[in-house]
């Protein structure tokens, strides 16, 4: 039985100084990915395309990982925002052999990025690591059905992982977010942009997305507890509590493999939560 510890991780941009958290920098970050010592890594919002600071890259490589990105290259007929017009890339760290790094485009607007490696023993593993869309469901779903068919039958040990923007709907935090009263009282709010959490969250919580995931393909959750895996303080919003509120951090699995631990990480300065998971296949 093999063994393989994985990590996905949302950084808020927190390896580009132009944009992201303001509460956190690249070596803030280089010290939480030494500190999870994972053999996969998965950062959306890693940093601007083409700009991964000198530094970082020695030191990944320092720590024995080859470095794959993706830009997301956003559509901007569907992206309106400076923001969503930003040239974010997409990153995976991995300290097995890597082959093959391919750009997977999901509902024609943004790139995921699917990597095959080889552990010591040969073995030969695939890992997709996305970033679904943050503003519709349903575009969300359309990415998810991108996702499986790309997927397939999966002939080697495969994860699928990253910010799904998404919940489960049966799940508590999902029934909450729906709920109509809540939803019109926060939707009063004075902030600009707690309104828009609070309307992205609601879409997040309608569950299609996840529920595809599950009923769609052959993969499977691998978290067993459905630990919550963000908060609501995010740029621009730094007053807000570091309270986890939702999971929408997944790390889906193929029949290989099974969970021996999953653990949620502290803030680190972002929004998102470190997830670490350490498998058997």
């Amino acid at each position: 039985m093999n063994k393989l510890r994985v990590v996905t991780w949302n950084a808020e941009g927190m390896f580009d100084e132009h944009v992201g958290t303001i509460r956190a920098n690249d070596h803030d970050g280089i010290a939480v990915i030494k500190e999870l010592d994972a053999d996969i890594v998965v950062i959306p919002e890693f940093g601007e395309h083409g700009a991964m600071p000198e530094h970082v890259r020695v030191t990944m490589n320092y720590l024995g990982y080859e470095i794959a990105t993706v830009p997301y290259d956003p559509d901007p007929s569907y992206y309106h925002t400076k923001d969503q017009h930003y040239p974010y890339e997409l990153a995976i760290f991995t300290r097995l052999t890597l082959l093959s790094s391919t750009a997977l485009r999901l509902g024609g607007v943004r790139n995921a990025l699917d990597v095959t490696c080889r552990d010591a023993a040969g073995k030969k593993l695939r890992i997709i690591g996305v970033h679904l869309d943050d503003n519709s469901e349903a575009m969300r779903l359309k990415q998810a059905e991108d996702l499986v068919m790309a997927v397939g039958k999966m002939a080697c040990p495969t994860l699928v992982m990253g910010d799904f923007n998404a919940m489960r709907s049966r799940s508590q935090s999902a029934r909450i977010a729906r709920n109509r009263l809540l939803h019109s009282v926060v939707g009063r709010a004075p902030h600009d942009l707690i309104r828009s959490i609070a309307s992205r969250a609601h879409e997040m919580a309608s569950g299609t997305t996840i529920d595809y995931m599950v009923s769609r393909s052959q993969l499977h959750d691998l978290d067993p507890g459905h630990h919550l895996t963000i908060s609501g303080k995010q740029h621009g919003v730094e007053w807000i509590p570091s309270i986890r509120l939702a999971k929408v951090d997944w790390i889906f699995g193929s029949h290989h493999f099974k969970t021996r631990a999953y653990k949620v990480w502290r803030d680190v300065g972002s929004d998102h939560r470190p997830v670490r998971a350490e498998l058997e296949y």
